[in-house]
């Protein structure tokens, strides 16, 4: 049985098993240098995200007022408007409002409506409402960003 062995068989074998080794060998290198890049893409994405939303937080907040007159909301100040109910508050106030605009100039009419909102702000039951408030007009400024 082994007269009829060649030698080659063996040399034939070990050269198919060598390319064989090498290229699992190659595609290990291979697929952990790209598992490294795409981990570092990430970290950079995640940084590029995070750089993103700093500078967000330190833009000023978008005007709420068109700059045409009339004066008219700008999509940031209806969502405001929305979020605060401001609607309701004036439908609330009017009849107050019109008594203290009453017999005053045009331009003092924007003072009366100022004042009383800054008397509702003062007298709102805690501070918790005015924590809401001020929420409110931060997370629409991120939604804005």
């Amino acid at each position: 049985m082994l007269e009829n062995f060649n030698p080659l068989w063996i040399i034939i074998f070990l050269t198919i098993l060598s390319v064989l080794g090498g290229a699992i060998f190659g595609f290990g290198k291979w697929y952990g240098a790209v598992n490294n890049d795409r981990d570092s893409l990430r970290e950079f994405r995640d940084e590029i995200r995070g750089d993103i939303k700093k500078i967000c937080a330190h833009l000023p907040f978008p005007s709420p007022v068109a700059s045409e007159s009339p004066v008219q909301l700008t999509e940031f100040g209806r969502k405001i408007s929305d979020n605060v109910s401001a609607l309701q508050w004036a439908k609330d106030h009017a009849e107050n409002l019109k008594k203290e605009a009453k017999d005053k100039e045009e331009f003092q009419i924007l003072n009366c409506v100022l004042n009383r909102f800054q008397r509702n702000l003062r007298r709102m039951n805690s501070s918790k409402q005015l924590l809401n408030l001020v929420r409110t007009l931060w997370e629409l400024n991120q939604k804005m960003c």
